[in-house]
């Protein structure tokens, strides 16, 4: 499995995946804004799009910024087919390629909080309305 920055003319496969692959109405989806297919081009263009790719198909996708502020990268969108889910394939993403902690934040009672306990990631604090998780290198 290749494991690298998405190419911008691979924008619109992207747009497809996470359209495929992210569940409308999923209690960990904090807003529309992960549906909306421009966020995941410009993120293609800016080189802030992760993939894994087998058989020239994609099996997992993940959009992240750099924190400006510190060494830090933050996780913003992410996808797993669903024939590659519970192999871990997130977290080999993100260590293949990020050598430095991994923030995201949840919403306080997503579903997506036992995932992000049970596979690693320290609960590092919380805000009136989402957990903070981080992943550590």
């Amino acid at each position: 499995m290749e494991i690298r920055l998405a190419r911008p003319a691979e924008a619109s496969a992207i747009v497809t995946f996470f359209d495929t692959n992210i569940i409308r109405g999923h209690d960990g989806i904090p807003n529309e804004e992960f549906f909306c297919p421009d966020g995941a081009r410009a993120a293609a263009k800016r080189n802030q799009i992760l993939i894994a790719v087998e058989h020239h198909r994609i099996a997992g996708a993940l959009r992240f910024y750099p924190k400006k502020e510190s060494e830090r990268i933050s996780l913003y969108q992410f996808a797993v087919a669903e024939n590659y889910r519970g192999q871990r394939l997130l977290n080999r993403m993100l260590q293949t390629a990020f050598p430095i902690p991994v923030d995201v934040t949840c919403p306080l009672n997503a579903s997506f909080n036992a995932y992000y306990d049970k596979t690693g990631w320290t609960l590092t604090g919380q805000t009136a309305r989402c957990n903070r998780w981080v992943l550590n290198a």
